[in-house]
């Protein structure tokens, strides 16, 4: 991101810069794409009155979804009950999860207690982003209001505040490890990504930034990072480390059988571009019952795979730092 040069020495209290031409650019393109998700909820809501997945989550559903559905599981922890299917739940997150929603279902009203923190860490984000842009040379006016912005349009963090997960905290640590990446600590980067790779798989996408350096002892740490804390935490499920590994991978089968594929409700849930691909084949004879193909979702993970992983050595690792980050997520 380029913006505008402070002459060393020089205090920022009577600086005047405008907003740089990227922010505002990022800006108009939230703006807009805000306004038409507003319309087409709307449309979908007011107009020809559809149900999920044709609405918003967000806007459609109870508060604390994730979290409210554990308080029926989460008595059984560090039994062998826990890793079965307990009143139609079952635990479907890596183990490395599990401590997080086990302390915070351990207060006595657990979704403020989640929401406080996840509130806290995105103001803290926040306030972090407005004192870098006016170390760079924004008015504070503006850089609160270039901070607050981004924060207010970002969807998944209203989401995020909306589900009531442990994505944020793994967003967190991936976060860390990629400041530290760009200021030089390659280790304690690996540790970060690691750890956050063994809580949920996506953030190991930034090994990346390693193989494009040829770190490999580094991408050694990450790895070795991933398997202490998965350890560690199916040594918290359970003692026996292949109960706790057999119970969560049978947790992880049965979401991916029952949920991922599936068309219908869960598809306004759908991190990915599959989504849209779901929402014609609703459109095209598919029953919100009905569940895809298996070779159409096989089909559409190795195309996305295969074109990710040749984009990368193609293009993206010949790229500056910050472009690989931003193309890397």
């Amino acid at each position: 991101m380029s913006v505008a040069h402070v002459p060393e020495g020089r205090p920022l209290t009577n600086q005047r810069y405008p907003l740089p031409k990227p922010l505002g650019t990022f800006f108009a393109v939230a703006i807009i794409l805000n306004l038409i998700a507003l319309a087409c909820e709307a449309v979908a809501r007011f107009a020809l009155r559809l149900g999920m997945p044709y609405r918003s989550p967000v806007l459609d559903e109870g508060w604390a979804p994730d979290l409210t559905n554990y308080q029926r599981l989460f008595p059984f922890i560090h039994t062998p009950g826990f890793l079965q299917t307990i009143r139609g739940i079952t635990y479907a997150y890596p183990a490395p999860i599990a401590p997080l929603y086990g302390f915070f279902l351990s207060f006595h009203n657990p979704i403020h207690a989640l929401e406080w923190t996840l509130s806290l860490l995105l103001a803290a984000a926040a306030l972090g982003f407005a004192l870098h842009l006016r170390r760079k040379g924004l008015s504070a006016a503006m850089a609160a209001c270039v901070a607050g912005g981004a924060l207010v349009l970002s969807y998944p963090a209203a989401f995020e505040l909306k589900q009531g997960n442990m994505e944020l905290f793994v967003t967190v640590l991936a976060g860390a490890g990629i400041y530290c990446f760009l200021r030089g600590k390659t280790h304690v980067a690996a540790v970060c990504i690691g750890a956050a790779g063994a809580m949920k798989i996506v953030p190991f996408v930034y090994l990346g930034l390693f193989l494009a350096r040829s770190r490999y002892r580094a991408l050694g740490t990450a790895l070795l990072s991933a398997v202490i804390v998965t350890v560690v935490s199916l040594i918290y499920l359970d003692p026996s480390l292949a109960v706790a590994w057999q119970g969560v991978g049978n947790g992880l089968a049965i979401y991916q059988r029952d949920i991922s594929p599936g068309l219908g409700f869960k598809t306004a849930y759908d991190h990915s571009v599959f989504a849209v691909l779901k929402l014609f084949l609703l459109d095209f004879g598919y029953t919100n019952n009905s569940m895809l193909p298996a070779r159409t979702v096989h089909g559409y993970l190795m195309v996305a795979a295969t074109g990710g992983i040749a984009l990368f050595f193609v293009r993206i690792r010949h790229m500056p730092v910050i472009n690989q980050v931003i193309c890397l997520c």
